[in-house]
């Protein structure tokens, strides 16, 4: 089985954020955003895996985690064929007497010589099948063809601890590029959805948002702490980090950086 439908009857037609951890690894790998139902085939990863696995699916108001559990399937043993002695009939000669001669009678008779008579040989029917082969004949037995059963795999939803609720970083940091480990650095906050709000960036060095890409993206930050007006703030998406959660789950970013360095403070209002 090469992909998977995933699919759930009360959330059908609403968009979730999909994590897979490949059966047998340590992998965590966030399929991203996705409309229920939909397809997955992981043999498109680079590299690629099986649909086996645990899939963790967070919806985007962050009400309801669904977790589901694909088994790797057991293989069926084949019964193995045991060949059958078959014993072969012993032929048995047949002595027939003759008359001889008579002392009670005056004509004597000639003596005939006893003659005996062999039984035709029987010769067993050689059948194609595992039995005994008295004259040594290599023979070939017939195999018997024994269909196996496809073993389809259940998703089973397993209670697990989920993802903690989403979270978002800003704040100011001297590198031009980031890591997870840089993060401890910025502010964070508990959202599900940052859109048509602002935090305050302060300090110097360059600016930083990071945001799950799970979550509503802005698409421009304004100047501004009751609405989307005032200058536009240079901001661009550098790329893409992931954080581990305090649940242990590897969640994807998208990074905000500003264009430039800059000293001093700015409420960045998120834009829808």
């Amino acid at each position: 089985m090469t992909s998977i439908l995933i699919e759930s009857a009360n959330y059908n037609g609403q968009e979730v954020n999909v994590i897979f951890n490949p059966s047998n690894t340590s992998l965590t790998i966030n399929l991203g955003t996705q409309t229920l139902p939909f397809e997955f085939d992981p043999y498109l990863l680079v590299p690629s895996f099986e649909v086996y696995g645990k899939y963790t699916l967070l919806t985007l108001s962050g009400d309801c985690v669904l977790i589901l559990d694909v088994p790797q399937p057991t293989p069926t043993p084949t019964p193995t064929i045991t060949p059958t002695k078959t014993p072969t009939p012993t032929p048995t000669a047949t002595i027939t007497p003759t008359p001889s001669f008579d002392p009670c009678k005056f004509t004597p008779t000639p003596t005939t010589t006893p003659t005996s008579t062999v039984t035709p040989t029987v010769t067993p029917t050689v059948t194609p099948s595992n039995s005994y082969n008295p004259c040594n004949v290599s023979q070939t037995p017939t195999p018997t063809n024994t269909p196996t059963p496809t073993i389809t795999p259940t998703i089973t939803p397993t209670s697990s601890t989920p993802p903690e609720t989403p979270k978002i970083y800003w704040g100011k940091f001297s590198g031009t590029s980031i890591t997870s480990g840089d993060t401890t650095l910025l502010s964070s906050g508990y959202t599900t959805n940052p859109i048509n709000s602002y935090r305050t960036i302060s300090g110097s060095g360059y600016g930083y948002i990071l945001i799950p890409t799970g979550l509503p993206q802005p698409s421009e930050f304004r100047d501004s702490n009751s609405g989307c007006f005032g200058f536009n703030i240079p901001f661009s998406n550098v790329g893409n980090i992931f954080i581990v959660d305090a649940n242990g789950f590897s969640i994807n970013y998208n990074v905000y950086r500003t264009f430039f360095p800059f000293a001093g403070s700015v409420n960045a209002w998120f834009c829808p």
